[in-house]
This record gives C-alpha cells, sequence and structure tokens, in this order.
C-alpha cells in the first residue's frame, strides 16, 4: 500500500471516523493497480517480443519504457476504479449490520 493510503487511514483513525473503511477501500485500490500494471506492462513488453527492434540496446529501453508507461497508466486507472467500490462497501456494512 502506498503511504498516501497509510496516511489516509491513519488520517481517518485520527478523526473518529471509519478507519476500517478506508483500509479496504485503499487495499483494494493497491491490489488493483498492482494487477493491472503488472499484466498491462507484461503484455505490452512481450508483444513486442516479436519486432525486430530488440535486436539493438536502443529498442530494448524503447520496449521496457513503453511497458512501464503503459503499466503506470493502467495501475492509476484501476486503482481509481478500485477506490470507486465505496458503494459496495456501503452497502454490505449496511446489509450485515441488519
Amino acid at each position: 500500500m502506498s503511504a498516501s493510503g497509510v496516511n489516509n487511514i491513519y488520517d481517518d483513525y485520527e478523526a473518529g471516523e471509519d478507519c476500517q473503511r478506508t483500509a479496504v477501500m485503499e487495499t483494494t485500490a493497491f491490489g488493483a493497480s498492482t494487477v493491472a500494471g503488472a499484466w498491462v506492462g507484461t503484455a505490452v513488453v512481450s508483444s513486442m517480443l516479436g519486432v525486430s527492434m530488440f535486436a539493438t540496446p536502443v529498442g530494448w529501453i524503447f520496449a521496457i519504457g513503453i511497458g512501464l508507461a503503459a503499466g503506470y497508466a493502467a495501475a492509476k486507472v484501476s486503482g481509481s476504479l478500485g477506490k470507486a467500490l465505496r458503494k459496495i462497501y456501503d452497502t454490505s456494512s449496511r446489509l450485515s449490520s441488519l
């Protein structure tokens, strides 16, 4: 989990808010972004393996750079989607407290 995620949890704890909810949201976002980033980055780099530009060191740097950029973008998007799952958590919490 990122340092900002830990800080968000601690801030909610200090403020007396639902820090467990924040922990679930931050952990979900972190997991989703890790999986998406790794998957996209691997897919990009492995799809470029057949490209003849891998014959040079510059080609390798180019391919790895594109893989990292695509993985980072996918991680950011899926991290945002993971945090958007608050409604599901809130609904689940309401149902479990009945």
